[in-house]
Parts: C-alpha cells; sequence; structure tokens
C-alpha cells in the first residue's frame, strides 16, 4: 500500500480522532493545578518548588491606618525549600507574602514629600520546617492618600 494511500485511508476517522485527542488535552491542561516545578538537590536531599505564578503583596499596617497604598511589583515569585515530603504537600493556597509597614519609619506628612518606602517581603507558610525566598526580595510601596478616607464616587463629581 503506497504512503499516499496511507495517510487518506479513513482520512476523515484520523482527522476527527486528533481533534478529539487535542479537545482532551487541552482541557486536562486547563483543569489541572500548576503548583509549580519541584526541584531536588542530590547533594543535601532537600527539595524546592518554584510557583509558577506570582503572588500578590498584602500590605500589613497598624490598625486604624487610613491611608491606602500601592506596591511595585504587585507580585512576586516564591521559591520554597524543605523535605521532599514537605514541598509535595504545599499548594498556592499555603503561601501568603506580606510588606509589614509597621515596622516603617514614619512618614513626615507633609505635602512636598512623597511617602515611599521599600520593604522586605515575608513569605509565610503554613509549615515550619520550609524555608522560603521571594524574589524581588523588597517591594516599592506608596502612600496613595492621607487622611480619613477615600472619597466616594458621587462626591468627586462636580456638580452644575
Amino acid at each position: 500500500m503506497p504512503l499516499r494511500d496511507l495517510i487518506l485511508h479513513n482520512f476523515g476517522w484520523k482527522l476527527l480522532s486528533l481533534m478529539l485527542a487535542v479537545a482532551i488535552w487541552l482541557y486536562v491542561d486547563a483543569t489541572m493545578p500548576k503548583t509549580g516545578t519541584v526541584k531536588r538537590n542530590p547533594v543535601s536531599g532537600k527539595s524546592s518548588i518554584n510557583f509558577h505564578q506570582k503572588f500578590p503583596v498584602m500590605v500589613m499596617t497598624e490598625g486604624g491606618d487610613p491611608h491606602v497604598y500601592t506596591v511595585e511589583p504587585d507580585g512576586v515569585e516564591v521559591t520554597l525549600t524543605g523535605d521532599p515530603e514537605t514541598i509535595s504537600a504545599i499548594s498556592e493556597a499555603d503561601v501568603q507574602v506580606l510588606a509589614d509597614l509597621s515596622r516603617a519609619p514614619r512618614p513626615l506628612g507633609r505635602a512636598d514629600v512623597t511617602n515611599e518606602f521599600v520593604i522586605s517581603v515575608q513569605v509565610r507558610t503554613s509549615f515550619t520546617d520550609v524555608t522560603a525566598s521571594a524574589d524581588p526580595p523588597a517591594v516599592r510601596i506608596r502612600q496613595l492618600l492621607s487622611g480619613r478616607a477615600a472619597p466616594k464616587l458621587s462626591d468627586s463629581k462636580s456638580k452644575p
């Protein structure tokens, strides 16, 4: 049987099976959780996981702080290192990235001074025997508003 006949024989069924295989692969790929890449160090026996996403940075302030802040960059990449059993049990829900503004120097509160901080981020997990690192290790935090609260949208419109 020539190669041309081998390809064209039942071509409709072959095309349908190829399309079905691609559709199943795309569905499985989209629905599987993407935790990260796990690597094992053969010398130390430790494993590390590098997540394939950026974690948002949560800003911690003192209670009653009325200011609004922006964070640059808005997310950091996280790498966790520990025992292989522990690393295999970690998911994205176990990781938090925090920037603690309560340790920052007090802003001057003058209109001519930008209240901007460079704060080291802290990576917290629910596992105690895991070492965590973030890239970048620090974020820039800017104070947007000072005062009691942000104006409501209806208050900012000019009245005729």
